[in-house]
């Protein structure tokens, strides 16, 4: 168990932070991924890059139900896979460069597309007033 000081309207004490999992394993990522740099004209860069993840084991934080009293904390489980994959792209140009005057540009773009592809057993988990979704099947 974990305490954090607190103070607020009814004076100041310890409250419960975080309670741990003893049978928690590490989460385990495989990662690939690919790249490419350029240079050309001495004013110009590219960069693109591609990834693809695959997890097992990953680490959610569960809420505690409020007949625990421990509304506060959450407890860290391992469930389930997920995977990933994403492309991401780079361009820098400085088309205009004198002494008393330079033009700089950078344009970013990544996209990426998370599934998760099995929960181990679990129900789905909504959190934060269902903004946060976590679901067999699921893009996130």
């Amino acid at each position: 168990l974990l305490y954090e000081a607190e103070q607020g309207g009814f004076g100041a004490g310890g409250v419960l932070r975080r309670i741990g999992n003893a049978e928690i394993e590490p989460e385990r990522v495989k990662e690939l991924e690919l790249g490419f740099d350029a240079e050309f004209f001495a004013n110009y860069a590219l960069e693109l890059s591609y990834y693809s993840q695959d997890i097992e084991d990953s680490i959610i934080l569960f809420r505690n139900a409020p007949s625990t009293g421990k509304t506060r904390t959450s407890v860290p489980f391992n469930i389930g896979q997920a995977s990933g994959r994403g492309i991401e792209t780079l361009f820098q140009g400085s088309p205009i460069r004198t002494k008393n005057f330079g033009l700089d540009f950078t344009l970013i773009n990544s996209f990426q597309d998370n599934e998760v592809d099995d929960l181990g057993g679990a129900q789905p988990i909504f959190d934060g007033f269902d903004i946060n979704v976590v679901k067999e099947g699921l893009r996130k």
